[in-house]
């Protein structure tokens, strides 16, 4: 997906579905569901991650340090803040609210 969010950056494309898988990842690494339940994190960096994305709950700036795993994402002050959006929601209808809805496809 962070590929995908890249190219879409380079070619002026929308990335708010993009911008959400990054923050399900981010949420994902803290180790539990929206519910507290706790989840099994598998990543080689599971430790490190896990880390920083307790220490920065709704910012996902400690996460976006890992310029080796995000590359320069941190640059890009609206993917960050939709970023910022989905990691803040606290439920199932906070995330619904969070995403905005997409316009129609043309014909």
């Amino acid at each position: 997906m962070l590929p995908s969010l890249h190219e879409a950056r380079a070619q002026g494309r929308p990335r708010t579905g993009l911008a959400f898988s990054v923050a399900a990842w981010m949420r994902y690494l803290r180790g539990d569901d929206l519910g507290g339940r706790p989840i099994d994190v598998q990543d080689a960096r599971a430790d490190e991650l896990r880390e920083a994305a307790l220490r920065g709950g709704d910012d996902p700036g400690p996460l976006l340090a890992f310029d080796d795993i995000v590359g320069d994402l941190a640059v890009d002050r609206d993917t960050v803040a939709d970023i910022r959006r989905f990691l803040s929601a606290r439920d199932g209808s906070d995330l619904h609210a969070a995403v905005p809805p997409t316009a129609p496809r043309a014909a």
